[in-house]
């Protein structure tokens, strides 16, 4: 079995840190405070594995990062689209709690809400860096073979006009100039 290469870059390793924190996050809130709170384990649990679980695919992305050799460049746009898509996610959550709030409402688990909205945000925002990143990635590399394929092209009509100018001047010189129409 080979072993995989971990090439981690501040990218990676904050992506596999947010995940991590988030996950003891999740476990302290779920599995410490609110059983006591609500008198109950298995709601908490429930929800535990719902944030817990989106906490530990973050930290999964960042591992999965760190072992792919897309390099440094692909994993910026991975957590940087993560990243503004997760606190979009969370700030859009927060200021409708905000807002709840200064109507008089209640708002019953707002904790729970924003460990899913920053955990499903952070992930959907990953895919679209990653399909992003690929995207790119995949329109250097035409670019690339564009380019080879002008220069191949170039070469090819120089050297076929270079012949034909050649094979010219020999049917001139065998039929005395008219061959050569």
């Amino acid at each position: 079995m080979a072993e995989h290469q971990y090439r981690w870059d501040a990218f990676s390793a904050g992506v596999v840190l947010l995940g991590s924190v988030l996950t003891a996050a999740t476990a302290y809130h779920h599995v410490v405070r609110e059983p006591a709170a609500v008198g109950q384990v298995i709601a908490p649990t429930a929800a535990f594995l719902l944030d817990g679980g989106l906490a530990v695919v973050v930290a999964a992305a960042g591992i999965g990062m760190a072992r792919s050799n897309r390099g440094r460049e692909h994993n910026r746009t991975v957590a940087a689209f993560g990243a503004g898509t997760g606190i979009a996610f969370l700030a859009a959550v927060a200021l409708t709690i905000g807002i709840r709030t200064a109507e008089g409402r209640t708002v019953p688990e707002p904790v729970f809400v924003l460990f899913t909205s920053l955990g499903a945000g952070f992930l959907t925002g990953a895919l679209a860096g990653e399909y992003r990143a690929r995207s790119r990635s995949y329109a250097r590399s035409a670019a690339r073979k564009r380019d080879s394929l002008a220069f191949v092209n170039g070469m090819l009509r120089h050297d076929v006009r270079n012949d034909a100018a050649i094979i010219a001047g020999y049917a001139e010189d065998l039929d005395g100039g008219e061959a050569a129409t």
